[in-house]
This record gives C-alpha cells, structure tokens and sequence, in this order.
C-alpha cells in the first residue's frame, strides 16, 4: 500500500516527508514553502508478482532482447530518432539536461481557473504549506491574493533532476501545486464530424435532472472496489496460506547476510518525436 502502509489509505493520513523545500515569490512578496505529495503514486489494487517459494517480490531483470541478461555497464542513455537510429550522449551532455535545483518558484504569469484545461495536468500534485511560522504570514499573503480574484499563478522550477511547469491552486484554506505538461505533449483532438445546422433542441428535460443532482460533491461516497475485495482475499486466509516475506533492511537480505545494492538501471532509449502544439 502507499508509504508502505495500509494506514496511508485512510483521508487522515498525511505524507512525512517533503517532496520539495523553496521560495514562492509573486512580485516583492515571497514566501518560503514546503511541498507534499498529495496523492499516493503507487496503483489502488496493491496486485504484485512474487516468488511463490520464498515471498520474494519480482523484479524485471535487465536484459536485451537480442543478447539477453545485460551487466550495469553494459546500459547506458540513448536517444532514438524517427529514423531509427540511437545517439548515446556524452557525460557532458547529460550534464548539461539536468537543470540547476530551484530554490525559488517565481510566479509571474496569473489566469482564471476555469482556463485551466485539465489536460495539461501531468499527474503530479502537492499540497504547498509554510515551511515556519515565519513565513505564515507571507505565505498567507500570497494565497489571499490568488483567492480574491480567482487566479491560478503559473511557473517553473526544477524537482527530480528535470524542469517541470507548474501551476498553484487555492481552494479555500488548501494551496496545492500541480505539474503540467508541456504544449508539444499535447496532442491534437481527434477529428470528428459537427452539425453545421443549429438544431432546435428541448433542453429542459436534461436540465431539470442536472439541477436536481446540483450539490457539492462528497467523494467519500466513491470507493475502490478492487481495494475491498482484496482486503477480504486476505482476512479470508488462514495462516498456512500465508507466506512470510523476506524484509530487506540496511543493505542485509533477509537472512542477516550483507548484500551488495546492484547499480539502479538506467532508463530505455528516449525516442525524439515532436507533437503539434495545441
């Protein structure tokens, strides 16, 4: 379950740890600001392979489809082109992708909300707090702003080695940040056929059922059913159907054996490919 957890699932539970620490600035105003993960990353069914004798979570090993099982230093960083070649970047060159750590989120661009299209948001989402209680009163000062005149402040910082767009919501006492994707990762909407004629359409059926159901949403009344079944899978299980997992912990195996952390695999080949912009 996220953060290891099952207690993570509850709506109480809150992330410990921050994703990143900075500066929110608007003009002469800044603020500085702890981010939090607001939702958990991990996928809602908690489904993964094992190894059924031993308890063992499966890993993909690291392995070409031509040559088989690859060493570490046999994978590097790639680039694929349409054409169908690989260019295989320099040291120096990967250096220069990763972009400086941001220490400041500067937010000089500011629109309605309801311009936000969301299908630019990226699937990263943190909750941004004052990082002390000097900077409440700041911080304060910011989101006042943005609630006031229904803004969304829009900027860019570096998190995770890479330089995300973001933008900085407030919905009352709640300030959130969302990654965006950029406007070539947007693709182009599907053409379809639109009456040209004007159709003089009897609405007043469909609105009358819209605003019948017009109220604020509780999204507690919206649950996983895949979570409460496996939940029941596993209360139904008796003991000896259960399999005891072998918990790796400061570098030793679960046998108190002292185990040597293989290099982490380096991602596939990043194809080059430029979108239409939107």
């Amino acid at each position: 379950m996220c953060e290891k957890s099952a207690k993570a699932n509850s709506p109480s539970s809150t992330p410990k740890r921050a994703a990143w620490t900075g500066c929110v600035r608007i003009g002469p105003i800044m603020a500085p600001v702890r981010a939090f993960n607001a939702v958990c990353d991990e996928e809602s069914h908690g489904l993964h392979q094992y190894h059924r004798d031993c308890g063992e979570r499966v890993v993909s090993p690291r392995r070409c489809p031509t040559h088989g099982p690859l060493e570490s230093g046999e994978v590097v960083l790639g680039i694929e082109t349409l054409q169908g070649t690989v260019a295989f970047p320099t040291d120096k060159e990967l250096q220069e992708l990763k972009p400086a750590k941001d220490e400041e989120l500067v937010l000089s661009r500011f629109v309605s909300t309801a311009d936000i299209d969301p299908v630019r948001f990226a699937g990263r989402h943190l909750y941004l707090v004052p990082a002390s209680t000097a900077a409440a009163a700041p911080f304060r000062q910011i989101t006042e702003a943005l609630r006031r005149l229904d803004k969304a402040a829009v900027g860019q910082l570096a998190m995770n080695g890479r330089k995300h767009l973001v933008v900085v919501l407030v919905r009352g006492d709640r300030v959130t940040m969302h990654s965006l994707f950029y406007p070539n990762q947007i693709r182009l909407i599907p053409q379809y056929d639109i009456p040209t004629d004007s159709p003089d359409w009897n609405l007043a059926p469909l609105n009358r059922f819209i605003s019948a159901r017009n109220s604020r949403v509780n999204w507690n009344l919206f649950n996983d059913p895949a979570r409460a079944v496996l939940a029941a899978i596993v209360s139904e299980k008796s003991h000896r159907e259960l399999k005891a997992r072998k918990r790796r912990t400061n570098g030793h195996d679960g046998n108190g054996e002292q185990r040597t952390n293989p290099a982490r695999p380096h991602r596939r080949a990043t194809r080059v490919r430029h979108q239409p912009q939107t």
